[in-house]
């Protein structure tokens, strides 16, 4: 009995004194945690490894917004509160990638302007006196015809904006939100937010709000989580 427990005693200075570092040869697991900046705290669902390079300030544009709800019926959400919903899920994801987001808004509290020209220049100001590198609008689009379905990238004509206008649309064609309908930088004076061709701005018309399949995926917040994984995805591509 004596000799067991000298046995026990020299295994377990063995094991403690003359191997202090055997622990070492476990692997702690890779955990990705929620990151706190200055664009607001990630989730666990957000978290993603820093990759972006240039850490460039991208503005993000809920497009409508106050007493302009953009699209609205008595059978659906106001365009005005879904784009709030999509542009902050692209912003939360653009931030969980290194990028410093800004936004245009981020309520319902704006003010009321005569124009959509006018309300479109205020924004643009004050993204631009913010630093802003790049603006990102988010709207979607509205039809007599329930069957009109699909998203289109409209962007100033620049090589590099038109790159990321594709990259975004095959990047959300990937998650089977609609149909690509293509990029578009020959009708951008139509739509007055990129209008000011001082700050690289592409518009996302992200579907149609009158199409019951867009509808439903453009109110869906998995949905709306990944088309904000997408347009990241974009970023990295072209604006790394």
């Amino acid at each position: 009995m004596k000799k067991a427990a000298i046995y026990l005693l020299l295994g377990l200075f063995a094991l403690l004194v003359l191997h202090p570092g055997l622990d070492s040869s476990f692997s702690r697991p890779d955990v990705r945690v929620p990151a706190v900046s200055e664009n607001g705290s990630t989730t666990n669902e957000d978290a993603t490894l820093t990759t972006s390079q240039s850490h460039a300030v991208i503005a993000i544009d809920a497009g409508h917004g106050g007493t302009d709800y953009g699209y609205a019926s008595d059978t659906t959400i106001p365009e005005k509160d879904i784009n709030l919903d999509l542009a902050q899920a692209v912003g939360r994801k653009l931030a969980a990638a290194g990028y410093q987001v800004i936004y245009t808004r981020e309520s319902d509290d704006v003010p009321d302007f005569d124009t959509e020209a006018a309300a479109s220049q205020d924004r643009i100001s004050r993204m631009k006196q913010q630093g802003a590198q790049y603006l990102v609008s988010v709207q979607l689009s509205s039809s007599p015809d329930p069957l009109d379905r699909g998203f289109a990238v409209f962007t100033q004509p620049s090589d590099q904006l038109e790159a990321l206008g594709k990259a975004a649309g095959q990047a959300v064609s990937s998650i089977n939100l609609s149909s690509f309908e293509g990029v578009d930088s020959d009708h951008y004076s139509n739509f007055p937010i990129l209008m000011d061709r001082e700050l690289p701005s592409i518009l996302l018309e992200l579907g149609y709000i009158t199409n019951p399949d867009d509808y439903a995926k453009l109110t869906d917040t998995s949905y709306q989580d990944r088309i904000g994984e997408a347009v990241a995805e974009a970023f990295l591509k072209v604006v790394n």
